[in-house]
């Protein structure tokens, strides 16, 4: 194989593999933002006794919603949903 042709197998294999990069990318950003989408649809659907005992927020002796907690975790979803948008740009 040339200097020229075996140049030109790396160069493909590089922008093969930013392709590659660039899908999981926005793949996992679309996916962080669903899981935050719906953790902010639980903290507004659900008491705080109602909530997983994992979840911040969880208090067994309490029944107010915990709107704010919901709110930053749609916040940080739509933010991990532009970040799919802003990487998916232009393809």
């Amino acid at each position: 194989m040339a200097d020229g042709q075996a140049s030109e197998v790396v160069a493909a294999a590089r922008v093969r593999g930013t392709k590659d990069m660039k899908t999981v990318v926005i793949s996992g950003a679309v996916l962080v933002g669903l899981f935050f989408v719906g953790l902010a649809a639980l903290y507004w659907l659900n008491p705080a006794d109602h909530l997983p005992a994992f979840v911040p927020g969880y208090d067994p002796e309490s029944d107010k919603r915990h709107f704010t907690h919901g709110l930053g975790m749609l916040i940080i979803g739509l933010m991990a949903f532009a970040l799919a948008a802003l990487r998916g740009w232009g393809d």
